[in-house]
């Protein structure tokens, strides 16, 4: 399992890196198979409300859902390549973080999407994440070789930090505007 998102007491959904996605209405007694055709793994569900969810995966997959889950809808990427992580701040703005340092935003709900090659060449990982924080213009991603990459502009603009002698970051959570906190691996 590779991300979960909780609605509310009773419903919650995972996506995996088997390409499902999992489903429960009974706080987690219970699970079943929500189908998505023609997909693969999948890396990252989030929630704008409880009714709009979406999913990044392997492959330019990003899913769209305005019903909770019951029914998912593809959105066009410009590229194929696998996206990692992705948040949308309103209906509307929405950035993805994927591999290779590539990074899309979009301000008028996918139809078209602004690309963002990160410059630094050290940051093509498959552990990138677009962490929520309580502000919804700031956005913190962690990766490969000891980056973490922030901004308070809802993606459009990057600063980044060095972490010193962590390898990799797996996660990162914003309390307050650029104040965070990490969960990281040494290697």
């Amino acid at each position: 399992f590779n991300s979960i998102v909780v609605i509310d007491t009773n419903i919650a959904l995972m996506v995996t890196r088997g390409g499902g996605i999992l489903k429960t209405t009974n706080g987690g007694t219970t699970w079943f198979m929500t189908p998505v055709e023609d997909v693969y793994a999948l890396y990252s569900i989030n929630k704008l409300r409880p009714d709009f969810l979406t999913v990044t995966g392997y492959g330019g997959v990003l899913l769209k859902s305005v019903d909770t889950g019951r029914t998912w809808q593809h959105i066009p990427l410009p590229s194929g390549i696998t996206f990692f992580s992705g948040r949308f701040t309103n209906d509307s703005t929405g950035t993805l973080i994927g591999d290779q340092g590539l990074i899309l935003h979009t301000t008028d709900r996918g139809k078209t999407w602004a690309t963002h090659v990160l410059s630094d060449g050290s940051i093509i990982t498959a552990s990138m994440n677009v962490i929520y924080g309580n502000d919804a213009n700031v956005y913190a991603i962690a990766g490969d070789h000891v980056k973490l990459l922030y901004n308070d502009d809802t993606g459009v603009t990057w600063s980044q930090s060095d972490l010193g002698s962590i390898y990799t970051v797996t996660g990162v959570c914003l309390f307050v505007k650029l104040t965070t906190t990490a969960a990281a691996t040494n290697v």
